[in-house]
């Protein structure tokens, strides 16, 4: 474990008034829950669930082989997403095994380019499979 303080994102201040329990993760004070597993469960069953991101690192591709580059790192065909549109998707290696969960979305915002988010836990790790897919 790190000696270093713990980052709280921009809505930390909100969690804590919302009543959420908050935990380390990945270096930040996250919240884990609020009212409980079951009652999360039902609210988000029945209306809506939001989501702080703010912790996630970004990778922005861009460029006319932005889609292509994308569609050899990850597991799904963001070509086929509208503009505007997100999906889950996972990193690879170079031997198609699973990097976590390391790009959990990929939206994709412009005809040649996409954002993709990626964990707070391993951001660094996940970069190394990207630098390496883009020089090939």
């Amino acid at each position: 474990m790190s000696d270093a303080p713990l980052l709280r994102t921009p809505l930390y201040e909100s969690h804590v008034a919302l009543g959420g329990k908050v935990i380390p993760f990945a270096g930040w004070e996250m919240p884990v829950q609020y009212t409980g597993i079951v009652q999360e469960h039902h609210a988000v069953r029945k209306a809506a669930g939001v989501f702080d991101i703010s912790h996630m690192g970004q990778f922005i591709v861009s460029g006319s082989d932005a889609l292509a580059f994308l569609n050899r790192a990850l597991t799904n065909d963001v070509a086929k997403l509208e503009i505007g549109q997100g999906q889950y998707s996972l990193l690879l290696n170079d031997a198609g095994g699973v990097i976590a969960a390391s790009f959990p979305q990929v939206a994709r915002d412009s005809r040649d380019g996409a954002l993709a988010h990626h964990t707070a836990s391993k951001p660094a790790r996940d970069t190394v499979p990207i630098i390496r897919y883009e020089s090939r």
